[in-house]
C-alpha cells in the first residue's frame, strides 16, 4: 500500500519480495542481476520498490559460469487503501516548554508526531507534516520557529513571548501521509522572571 506524495510530504514506499529460481544451467555458479522496480543485487532474491499505486515489473537476468544467460520478469501491483480501512488522525504532543530568561524571549517547546496507523511521523528537514502553526496570546502572533521535525530530535518549536509572564496559545494543525489533518491547541503559561513554565 504505497503513499504518493502530498504536497510537501514525502510519501512512503513499500517492498514486495522477489524471488527466482534458475533451472537448466550446466552447473557452476549463477550470477543475478535485477532490473526494474528490483533493487541491482546479485542473489536470487531481489526486492522490488512500490512508490507509487499502479503495477511494477521486477526484472532478473541469470546467468551462468559458461555466460549462458535467461531473463524473467514478474509484474506485482502498488494498490490503494482496501474499502475498508480506517485511517486515524495524527496526535502532537508535548514533553515539555523551556522559558529562556531576559534578554531571551524564546520559548522551546520539545514533543513529537504520533499516528497510531504510521507510528511517529518524522523527516530529516522541512517538516513536511506540520500543516500550519498559529501563536496567539502573550506571544509574538505567528511569530515562530520550526527547528527539527526528526525520531532523534522529535518536534522542536520555539514561540517568542512579549511579556515578562503571561500565558501563549499555540495552535498547530499536522497531517499523515494521507493528507488526514488534525489540530491540537496548547496554552503555555511562563514566567521569564524566573525562567520557567507555570502551572
Amino acid at each position: 500500500m504505497p503513499i504518493p506524495p502530498l504536497d510537501t510530504m514525502p510519501g512512503k514506499q513499500c517492498t514486495l519480495r522477489v524471488l527466482a529460481q534458475a533451472a537448466g544451467f550446466a552447473g557452476g555458479a549463477l550470477t543475478y542481476e535485477w532490473s526494474g522496480c528490483g533493487v541491482r543485487g546479485y542473489q536470487a532474491e531481489g526486492l522490488c520498490v512500490v512508490k507509487d499505486v499502479g503495477l511494477v515489473t521486477a526484472t532478473v537476468q541469470v546467468t551462468d559460469a559458461n555466460g549462458h544467460t535467461a531473463t524473467a520478469s514478474v509484474t506485482g501491483q502498488g494498490i490503494s487503501r482496501p474499502p475498508d480501512y480506517v485511517n486515524h488522525p495524527p496526535i502532537v504532543s508535548f514533553g515539555y516548554w523551556t522559558v529562556f530568561k531576559a534578554p531571551a524571549t524564546s520559548i522551546e517547546g520539545l514533543g513529537g508526531i504520533g499516528d497510531p496507523d504510521e507510528g511517529e511521523l518524522s523527516s530529516g528537514s522541512g517538516c513536511p507534516y506540520v500543516h500550519t502553526v498559529k501563536v496567539s496570546g502573550d506571544c509574538d502572533r505567528d511569530r515562530y520557529g520550526l527547528l527539527g521535525c526528526t525520531q532523534l530530535e522529535g518536534l522542536t518549536l520555539d514561540i517568542y513571548r512579549n511579556k515578562p509572564t503571561g500565558t501563549c496559545s499555540v495552535t498547530i494543525t499536522v497531517r499523515d501521509s494521507w493528507g488526514l489533518a488534525s489540530t491540537s491547541s496548547f496554552n503555555v503559561p511562563y514566567d521569564a522572571t524566573s525562567g520557567s513554565v507555570t502551572k
